[in-house]
């Protein structure tokens, strides 16, 4: 199976204003995936054992995008008080809702949601759902994954159809979505990783599957609204493009805790530097 550069993924948002909530706010975890829950090799290439992570129903983390002091955009990931069946799989359900504020909101209207149902066993997306409003754009989509049959069935529909499109595509066994490989990042051992180690992984988005690279830098010590944190601190690997300032433009802080909060995420763009800071966390 073919996988594609995240630079295809790139030119498919750059002109979208999500943009910020995808590359920044959902970069804190959603555009960084694992495939693998053992300490082994891939095709040459370590993959990171899992840790006793475990995430909670009711979780809900709240974000703040901005430049500098000029605030642009609100993320809250939360997961479900329920738990849910899809094809005969229990899910947890987690919601991610991003939309505009402040100056920012004046001239780009954005009110996006986006879900997916996590297989609870074995940590892999079994449904993915989106509805996106962005101006005048509009589009909603669902995708379910047939982790054994090695396809993803997506439907979607756009401002002006009428009816839904419907499309298939080859999948790699247990890839990500944009959601689940937020989760799974979190349950990365990295105690067991050395600096500079690269992790390797697959994620299916819209119509293809996108082949990533993440840095694993180090520890490190920093403030944030809910306290000082020892955090884990990793850098995805960028290729070349007209956002990102380099290949190493964005990093990541997630708390080194029993936790795995993701706490804070820097990037340097060619517009200016842009941050997303946690602002509230609740169990």
């Amino acid at each position: 199976m073919k996988k594609i550069h995240t630079s295809l993924l790139l030119n498919k948002l750059k002109n979208s204003p999500l943009r910020i909530f995808v590359i920044l706010a959902v970069s804190l975890g959603f555009l960084t995936f694992s495939t693998s829950a053992f300490m082994t090799y891939q095709n040459g290439n370590r993959v990171a054992m899992l840790s006793d992570v475990t995430f909670k129903k009711g979780e809900k983390i709240s974000y703040l995008v901005h430049y500098g002091f000029i605030n642009a955009g609100e993320a809250v990931v939360k997961v479900d008080d329920n738990f849910h069946n899809i094809d005969g799989n229990s899910c947890y359900k987690v919601e991610v809702e991003g939309k505009s504020v402040g100056v920012f909101g004046w001239t780009t209207n954005i009110d996006d949601k986006w879900s997916s149902y996590i297989d609870r066993q074995k940590h892999i997306p079994r449904k993915f759902h989106r509805k996106i409003k962005e101006n005048k754009y509009r589009k909603e989509e669902t995708v379910m994954f047939d982790h054994s049959g090695k396809q993803a069935s997506v439907k979607y529909k756009k401002r002006n159809d009428k009816n839904w499109k419907r499309k298939e595509y080859p999948i790699p066994t247990n890839v990500q979505d944009m959601i689940s490989g937020y989760y799974f990042l979190r349950r990365v051992d990295y105690e067991k990783l050395t600096k500079n180690e690269i992790i390797r992984m697959d994620a299916f988005f819209e119509d293809s599957v996108y082949d990533f690279k993440v840095r694993y830098i180090g520890k490190e010590i920093i403030k944030t609204k809910i306290g000082k944190k020892e955090t884990f601190v990793m850098s995805p690997i960028m290729p070349e493009n007209g956002l990102f300032s380099g290949k190493e433009s964005i990093k990541i802080w997630m708390s080194a805790d029993e936790d795995r909060i993701p706490l804070k995420i820097r990037a340097n763009m060619f517009i200016g530097g842009i941050e997303v800071d946690v602002t509230e966390y609740e169990k």
